[in-house]
Formats: C-alpha cells, structure tokens, sequence
C-alpha cells in the first residue's frame, strides 16, 4: 500500500518520526511511503507529486497550523485526498500535532487516527512514542486488508477488447511495489517506450506485480489501449514451461486480426505480430517469458 505523506515543512521533524516508526514495514513491502523530500533533484516533482497522489491508497496528513497555512497543501495537495477519499479511493489517517481549528474543515468530518483531546505536541516523549507507534500499527493493518479489483473483475468499455484468461490469477491483495507501478505507468505514457521487461528472481511476484498494473490500467478504461492481450509460458501459473511458442504466435495472431496465420512461416509469424500489435494502440503481456 503507498502512504502519501502529507505535512508542512515546519513539520518535518514528526514526518521524520512517523517513516522512523514505518520503516519495518516499508522494509518488508508492506508499505511503500511517498514524501517529497525523497525526490531525486533531477525529478520533475509536478508530475511526480500527481502520480503520487494518484496512486496513493493511503494518506497519511500531519496536521497543525502550518498545515493549514500552507498555500501548496490547500491548492494541490488537499483537495485531490480530499476529493478522492470521497469516491472511496484513499484512505485518510489524519493526526493532530497541535490545537487548531480543525472542526472548521472538512477534515474535522473525517474520523481521526487518535484523540483529538490530546494533539501530539502535548504527549510528552514516551506518551508520544506510543502514540505514533500506535498510528503506525493502524496503517499497517490497513495495507494488509487492502484488496486491489483483478484486471477483469470488471468488463472493459466497449470500443476495447481483453483477453487475459490465459494470465495466473493471484489472491487479489498486493501491497508495496510502489515505484515499480509508478515506472510501468510512466513508460506507458512514454511514446518512446515499446517494450518493458520485468527480470528478477522466480518467486518474488512478477506476475502480482502486472497483475495489480493491470487492474489499475482497468481502473482507468486501459488508457488508451484498443487491444489488451496476455499470454502465460507458465503451465497452471507453475514453472513447467510450454515446450513450443508455435501455440502462442498462431493464437495471438489470429486475436490481433491475421486471417489465416497458419499460411505464415514459422519464422515470419513473430515479426507480424509484431506489425499487429503495432497497427493501433495496443498491450501485450507475455508472462513467464
């Protein structure tokens, strides 16, 4: 689950707190915490800060006066958490550092992290330790319940056709992973970028990984794509490999719109697929490659 962490910079010092008492779970992907110190300095930090907000499924928001006199949170920060806690897309976890008019808001409608009887400014330092460990605990319970909808658990806009049967079905929990949906998302958008390649280790969650892609590209009608297709090398999700991709380019060209694919040499049947895929704008997903 990615917490957005939202504060003003005067209160850096318990941002710094809260990601102290988080690491253990961002270590173990539990949780994937997103701050904007953290941008490298070459990063475009507008479009970084708006996929971050995007992707967020938590918002973890730090507040206190300067908080609300901060111009940057009351433009671009809290209206977007705000707007999508509404539709049921983030889940916010608000903190009280200090007094503040907080019940003027509409954050003040929003069931809080802890008592607002007591903002954290006035624990002293274990009662506030205990605290932000206990808020800590309440986010990491949150990411493990968190479910992400399975790329077809809902059907695709009409002008758009999918077909990812063939594609090893996970729990449909997926937590962590963060950066690397963000990369995926960005070489998408990149009209330069044609072929992403996911290596790593069996077992450490290629297939979650674009299965939770896919669910988001789902999310928002595929972006674009007119085709969606997926094809696992995997037999039943395992690591028995398909002994031939004869079965997979007859197939896959014949989805793609090839009248009669049989006719193709075996060596020509990659390269129009290739012309196929690239004949409108397109997704082809080869697990276990």
């Amino acid at each position: 689950m990615q917490v957005f962490i939202s504060y003003s910079r005067k209160d850096g010092k318990w941002a710094s707190r809260f990601e102290d008492a988080l690491a253990p779970a961002a270590q173990g992907g539990t949780v994937t915490l997103w701050r904007d110190v953290h941008q490298a300095a070459s990063t475009r930090w507008r479009p970084a800060l708006a996929e971050a907000l995007d992707a967020a499924q938590a918002g973890l928001l730090l507040v206190s006066q300067a908080f609300f006199t901060s111009t940057f949170i009351m433009q671009e920060e809290l209206p977007v958490l705000l707007e999508r806690h509404r539709r049921g897309a983030i889940k916010l976890f608000i903190v009280l550092l200090e007094d503040c008019l907080i019940e003027e808001t509409e954050l003040g409608e929003i069931q809080a992290a802890h008592d607002y009887a007591t903002p954290l400014m006035r624990l002293d330092g274990d009662a506030q330790d205990a605290q932000i460990l206990a808020i800590a605990r309440q986010l990491v319970d949150a990411a493990k319940r968190t479910h992400l909808p399975r790329a077809g658990s809902q059907p695709p806009p009409a002008d758009v056709r999918v077909e990812i049967d063939r594609l090893p079905q996970g729990t449909g929990t997926f937590v962590g992973r963060a950066d690397e949906l963000a990369q995926l998302d960005e070489m998408w958008n990149d009209a330069q970028v044609h072929v992403a390649s996911l290596v790593a280790w069996g077992g450490v969650g290629k297939t979650a990984l674009t299965q939770a892609w896919l669910a988001r590209m789902a999310q928002k009608q595929y972006r674009g794509a007119k085709r969606v297709y997926a094809w696992s090398f995997y037999s039943q999700g395992t690591e028995n490999r398909v002994a031939s991709a004869d079965d997979f380019l007859l197939k896959a060209l014949a989805w793609f719109g090839e009248p009669d694919p049989a006719s193709l040499s075996p060596s020509a049947r990659p390269t129009r697929l290739a012309e196929r895929v690239l004949a409108e704008p397109a997704l082809l997903i080869l697990d276990g490659l």
